[in-house]
């Protein structure tokens, strides 16, 4: 379950958050955070106007799923020495265009 605080809409008119329950309720906006957690593959449980606290469920948070298992996986990086070499030769980059000329 997942709570968002101070979710308001905003008045197009004056740039200001609604926060009037009355007005929220007026525009149907509980509906819209409805359709948009439907939009969103969440379950919509509710939305506190008073806080502005929208309450969903998702069943996970990857739209590939996680693994079931309970074990603790480390995550290695591969890349590390390319991402290194390719840092290694901006900064020669740099370092050769920006030398001053020499006078011989």
């Amino acid at each position: 379950q997942i709570t968002l605080d101070k979710v308001w809409p905003l008045d197009k008119s004056s740039g200001d958050t609604i926060r009037s329950p009355d007005r929220l309720s007026n525009m149907s906006y509980e509906e819209k955070l409805e359709r948009a957690s439907s939009r969103l593959g969440a379950r919509f449980i509710e939305y506190r106007p008073e806080t502005g606290s929208w309450v969903f469920k998702v069943d996970h948070f990857s739209k590939y799923g996680l693994d079931e298992s309970d074990s603790d996986t480390e995550i290695v990086a591969t890349d590390n020495n390319k991402k290194f070499k390719t840092l290694e030769k901006r900064t020669a980059d740099i370092v050769t265009t920006t030398a001053p000329p020499t006078l011989d």
